[in-house]
């Protein structure tokens, strides 16, 4: 018998409606397989996580990840030996200066034929280097002659050459060369050319030759020192641009 109001066959159509919705629910839950998620899309979620990470790091410590970012530039992009030879396994017995771009803009533009001459000569050093085991270091000139009135002739060559001493702590021999000085007999390697017998391929004193007729008479020399530097002359006396 059915309650006043309401009839007995709409009640059992919602009834049945609803057994058949659930039985469409419960057949779709049993067939449906979520997507499983391969390594590649792991492994990029982590990455990405790993990435905002680091991103949160960097926004909260600026100051030190400014510090950081500053070292790593000046210990990898510049020449500046704040912790020296960190990727090498020692200094090489001899490194070769090189003083490039020795105009600088300062006296006269640079044209295309020193340009040339620069690549040349920097070439011939690196492939002379790379032959017989040297170090080579090229500086720029630019930084000490921004301005005609700070020219210092050759004066300047004793700030790099002891920035390069600093640079490299354990090297024996530096050898200086100007860009206009090139290597003509590349397979010559300077131990068996000079530096294993400095006592006969040298000579201490200028009476053998003297062009620019300097006296020979000098006090306070001691000939019986080990040999420091080595100076090359020419029929203008002694030649800077080798040494």
């Amino acid at each position: 018998m059915s309650s006043p109001g309401f009839p007995l066959e709409h009640s059992r159509d919602l009834a049945d409606r609803h057994a058949t919705e659930i039985a469409i629910s419960e057949s779709y839950l049993a067939s449906y397989h979520p997507a499983k998620t391969g390594w590649f899309s792991s492994a990029k979620r982590s990455i990405s996580l790993w990435f905002e990470d680091i991103l949160d790091v960097i926004i909260t410590h600026k100051k030190i990840s400014l510090a950081l970012v500053t070292i790593f530039i000046l210990l990898f992009f510049t020449s500046i030996p704040l912790v020296p030879h960190l990727m090498k396994s020692g200094d090489p017995k001899v490194v070769i200066i090189l003083a490039a771009n020795e105009g600088g803009g300062v006296f006269k533009w640079k044209g295309p034929q020193d340009w040339s001459v620069e690549r040349s000569s920097i070439t011939n050093k690196k492939n002379y280097a790379k032959r017989h085991g040297y170090g080579l270091t090229i500086k720029d000139m630019t930084t000490k002659k921004r301005y005609s009135h700070e020219w210092r002739e050759s004066w300047e060559k004793v700030d790099i050459l002891k920035q390069a001493m600093r640079q490299f702590p354990q090297t024996e021999w530096f050898w200086w060369l100007d860009l206009h000085t090139y290597i003509m007999e590349p397979h010559l390697l300077l131990e068996e050319h000079f530096l294993d017998h400095l006592d006969n391929a040298t000579y201490r004193t200028l009476e053998e030759f003297n062009p620019l007729n300097i006296p020979t008479e000098l006090p306070y020399l001691e000939y019986d020192s080990p040999i420091d530097m080595i100076i090359t002359q020419d029929c203008g006396g002694f030649n800077l641009g080798s040494f």
